[in-house]
């Protein structure tokens, strides 16, 4: 079971099948639709976005736009209280809807 609906996630799954570091979502012009939920989430890792020019068409129930959190994720996402996301989020010439969600063991830096 999910936390939440995302349509892109950065995160780090300590199962394993990736190494630590730092996630990057980069994209420039084009389009990206959403499925259903949330457009950008990440958890448990250090994290950077970059749009530039991006045509966004949201989901229908878009309960936010981008949430930086801890989880309490089944799948083992961290440990639960000290697995917030240390984030970068860089937008260049883009139009954006919906909440920024963060938490007290997150950092958000918005440009």
């Amino acid at each position: 079971q999910n936390d939440c609906t995302w349509n892109v996630i950065l995160y780090q799954s300590m199962s394993g099948d990736s190494e630590e570091g730092n996630s990057t979502f980069e994209m420039t012009g084009g389009s990206l639709t959403a499925g259903n939920g949330g457009m950008f989430y990440t958890t448990n890792t250090e994290s950077t976005f970059v749009l530039d020019d991006v045509d966004i068409t949201y989901a229908d129930e878009n309960d936010y736009f981008l949430k930086v959190t801890g989880n309490s994720n089944e799948r083992g996402w961290g440990e639960s209280g000290a697995n917030g996301a240390d984030c970068s989020f860089t937008a260049i010439s883009q139009e954006m809807q919906g909440d920024l969600i963060w938490d007290s063991i997150s950092t958000l830096d918005f440009y």
